[in-house]
């Protein structure tokens, strides 16, 4: 019975999701991924106590998924330069971008969404931008360059910038423009 009731609770998960992904947080009622997740209500309501408590795993998730994909690629790339796996990481956000269902950072919609300061999401997305400069500092400190807190804090800002920019302009190449850029500025600090 655990089990169905966990496959259950993935199952409202993963439709909220993909809901909240492409048409946003607040445009998406419990009604909605009622319906579109073939439930009742009361099934949703036992599985989260709220549409915050939904919005909530929904951005966990979706954390927690970006960040074991990161770590995957990060260590599949082991004996390569630290520079080399920074650009790595560009890589993979150039194939975000160019996914069919890319609709921006769901973590900056999310932000976008949710204004009061509060809210246990925005703990979520504070500690992912948090763990994303983090990883980068950790490579940056590896490549021995200097400064890598304010690098690493620059190079959050350009992959963030890379992916609301994409949005904004329907550009699909923000990080084709901006590597060789941050490959210099990799090799200014070094």
């Amino acid at each position: 019975m655990a089990k169905r009731a966990r496959q259950t609770r993935q199952h409202i998960l993963d439709v909220a999701s993909a809901l909240f992904y492409q048409r946003g947080i607040r445009a998406v009622g419990v009604d909605t991924v009622v319906s579109e997740a073939g439930i009742a209500k009361m099934t949703l309501y036992n599985h989260f106590d709220s549409k915050d408590a939904l919005i909530v795993a929904y951005l966990d998730q979706t954390s927690k998924k970006n960040m074991t994909d990161l770590q995957s690629e990060l260590e599949k790339s082991v004996g390569k330069t630290p520079v080399e796996r920074i650009l790595l990481i560009l890589d993979l956000y150039e194939a975000r971008i160019h996914s069919p269902e890319f609709r921006g950072c769901p973590f900056m919609n999310g932000i976008a969404e949710i204004a009061d300061k509060e809210h246990p999401a925005r703990k979520i997305i504070d500690a992912y931008f948090q763990e994303l400069r983090s990883i980068l500092q950790e490579l940056l400190e590896e490549a021995h360059m200097r400064e890598p807190k304010e690098l690493a804090y620059v190079l959050c800002v350009i992959l963030s910038g890379c992916l609301a920019n994409s949005v904004i302009t329907g550009d699909k190449e923000q990080v084709h423009h901006v590597r060789s850029t941050v490959q210099r500025l990799l090799e200014s600090h070094l």
